[in-house]
Formats: structure tokens, sequence, C-alpha cells
């Protein structure tokens, strides 16, 4: 069995999701077991005072006692050290919007969380490099953590404080779930995911629709958390990965020095400031209205064009050239063409195979892209290429004749 092995970050998010979950876990349960020594400290006094007395009729005896009923479960105690509670621990532990999100309450979603911060987070991390990894991951983590804070300090404004559904725990990995399948969307939309010998496929870019729908609907059974850190945790990814995101491309091929399309690189690259920078992801498989099915793409493309060009009004926002949306394609399908369709079993995605080289090799790098860029070239001006003549060489061509040499000229 091949080991796995683990970039720095990714490790350090394993770690910290293990750690955290473990320590919350023990936490509660220590509450727990305080509040029913408590309780039965209380009942028990209770009891001892009213042995003393005179049983005169039977509304004195038993005394009140507290039931399993008033027993809080573990799950309800929060800790507000290292996770969201609204209205308790925002002020005083800023920290908590990170952390929160690397506290898992059940075994389930923790097992769900740690796979995807396995495979998702190594994988990413070869790709887009640590420091790329570390600032995704801090955005994934603050941004829906803010927004479903606001939501339920909105809430708690219009119901009773005080009643105990009030008081819910902001935590859980969802958004981070959420970013990554964003993220392969993005890089390899089109790879297959085979399950239970070959009886279920589906491709990575099916994957955010349908943790989206699998997280609603948990949503309107259960906790309505699970919806709120699912949406919004899809959209920040988007949003951050299709405006925001800036990587830096080495001009390859010969196009001129002002276009964007020079920019016809493999998309791994590291920052490196020294080259063509890019700010998002302007290519047409990216746009929001392709992460859900056909029959609501159609609506969900009016949609986004609607809010678009709002922002667009408002100057949040700035539109994409035709360039750089021409180049963007073409670095899509790069990608595409560079994994082809792969399927593959479910075990951990591995990383492109150009990283093995040593990142101070510069010759090796500039020789990967290069190659990948003129294959890019050669798969658009394939199509419109003349088929080769198939005449051989010496067909059309006469053997030459006997020379003839002019007679001498004898002369007196």
């Amino acid at each position: 069995m091949a080991r796995l092995t683990l970039p720095p970050l990714t490790k350090v998010m394993v770690v910290l999701l293990i750690v955290l979950s473990s320590v919350v876990t023990l936490l509660r349960y220590y509450q727990y077991s305080v509040v029913v020594k408590a309780m039965n400290e209380h009942d028990q006094m209770l009891l001892d005072a009213s042995s003393s007395e005179e049983i005169t009729d039977g509304r004195n005896f038993p005394p009140d006692q507290k039931t399993l009923d008033q027993l809080p479960h573990p799950q309800d105690l929060y800790v507000p050290l290292l996770t969201i509670v609204p209205g308790k621990s925002m002020v005083y532990y800023p920290w908590i919007l990170v952390t929160s999100s690397f506290v898992e309450q059940s075994l389930l979603s923790f097992i769900l969380t740690i796979a995807i911060l396995l495979y998702g987070g190594r994988y990413c991390e070869h790709v887009w490099g640590s420091a790329e990894l570390a600032r995704f991951m801090l955005i994934q983590t603050v941004v829906p953590n803010c927004i479903a804070l606001l939501f339920y300090l909105f809430v708690y404004s219009i119901k009773d404080p005080q009643s105990s559904k009030a008081i819910i725990t902001i935590c859980g990995g969802t958004s981070i779930i959420a970013g990554f399948l964003v993220a392969f969307k993005q890089l390899v939309p089109e790879h297959t995911i085979v399950l239970f010998k070959g009886r279920i496929k589906f491709r990575v870019k099916q994957l955010p629709v349908l943790f989206l729908a699998m997280s609603t609907f948990l949503g309107i059974i259960g906790s309505d958390l699970y919806a709120i850190m699912a949406w919004t945790g899809f959209f920040t990814s988007w949003i951050y990965l299709r405006f925001f995101r800036v990587t830096y491309t080495d001009p390859l091929l010969p196009f001129n020095s002002n276009s964007t399309a020079a920019s016809v690189v493999s998309s791994y690259e590291h920052s490196n400031p020294s080259g063509i920078r890019i700010k998002g992801d302007a290519s047409e498989s990216f746009a929001l209205s392709g992460f859900f099915p056909p029959p609501a793409a159609e609506y969900v493309d009016k949609l986004a064009n609607s809010v678009f060009s709002l922002l667009l009004a408002l100057h949040i926002c700035s539109p994409f050239t035709a360039a750089e949306t021409e180049a963007a394609n073409m670095r899509t399908a790069a990608r595409v063409s560079q994994f082809g369709l792969q399927t593959t079993q479910p075990q951990a995605t591995k990383p492109p195979q150009q990283n093995r080289y040593p990142r101070g090799s510069a010759r090796a790098e500039a020789e990967r892209r290069r190659a990948l860029a003129l294959k890019a070239l050669e798969q658009r001006v394939q199509p419109s290429s003349p088929e080769p003549s198939t005449n051989r060489p010496n067909e059309n061509i006469q053997p030459p004749g006997p020379a003839v040499l002019p007679r001498p000229h004898v002369g007196k």
C-alpha cells in the first residue's frame, strides 16, 4: 500500500481538525458530567431536607427532582473558546472565526471533512502552493462564519433569546468542503469518479450541486446550519476563484505582448510576479450556470447576469474582456487535454506529474510549460489546417534523358 505523503499546510490542517474536534468533545462531556453531578447533589439536598420534616400530606413529598428530560445533551453544551456561539464568544475570542471550521460534532461529518482535507488539501497545495492554499482556507473559514454569525444574531433579535433553542454552535467544515468542490470544478472538471465497481459514476463538475442539494435537504429536515454553511461556502469559493484570485504565467509563445492570450500555459503556476498577472478565471466553463443541470442553468444564468450587471453599475466588479475570456478558455482546454477523461476509483487524487521537478529547476519548468502551451495551440489550429498531400515525392518527376553534347568544330 502506497504511503500517503502530505504537504506541510495540509498536514497542519488535518492535525488541527483532529486536535480541536477532540478537545471540544472532551470539554463538552466534562461539562456534562459537572452538570449531572450538580443536579444529583441538588436532588440529594432536597431529599435530605424533606426527610427531616413531618409528612402531613402528599403535596410536599417526594420533593421536586430533576428528571432526565431536563438534562442537556452534550452537543447542546457549547465551548465559546473554540467555537462560535452567537452573543457569547465573538467579542472576546476573534480566532474562533477560523478554529470553529475545524471542529466537528458528529463522526460522519468528521470523516467527510478529514477526507476532503487529506485529498483536496494535498492536491490543491501541490497545484497552488502553500501560500495560496492558506489564503483560500482563510477566506473559506472567515467569510462563511461571519455570514452565519450575522444571520443568527438577526434571528435572535426577533426571537426570545432566553429560549433553549436560541443557543446554537456554529462549527464544522461544511464551508471548507463546498470550497474544495468548487476548486475541483475549476481544476479537473471532466475527471470521473467510479463507486461500487462502476455502478455509480459521476464527474467532478457534478459534485458541487450534489453537495448543495444534500446540504439543503439536511437543512430542511434537521439543522439549517448545514444549508447556510454549504451555500455561503459555495458562493465564497466561486466568487474568489472567479473574480479575485491572482496568478502569474509566463509568455512562452510568440503572441503580441499586449494580448492576454500570451498567458496560455499550464494552470499549475505558483506565485511568480515576473510573469503575466491574471486575475480570476474568465473561462465559460467556470460560469455560475455551469454548476447546475441544464433545466436550472438557464434561469441561473439570467439571474447571474442581472446581478453582475448591477455590480458593474455600482463599480464593484469589472467585466472580462474578450481576450481574457479567450485566454481563460485556452487554459481550461489545456488542463482538460493534459488530464484527459480520467476515471478514478475512490482513492487519493494524484497531483499533476509535472510538479515532480524541483522548484529550482527553471529550465525543466520552462520546458514543461512551453510543451503544454504548444500542445494547446496545436489543438486549436489543427481543425483549420489543410490535409497533408499524399503524393509520393518522386511520382511526377521524369528521369533525365541522356546528355547531348555539341559536336566539336574543327577549324583550319
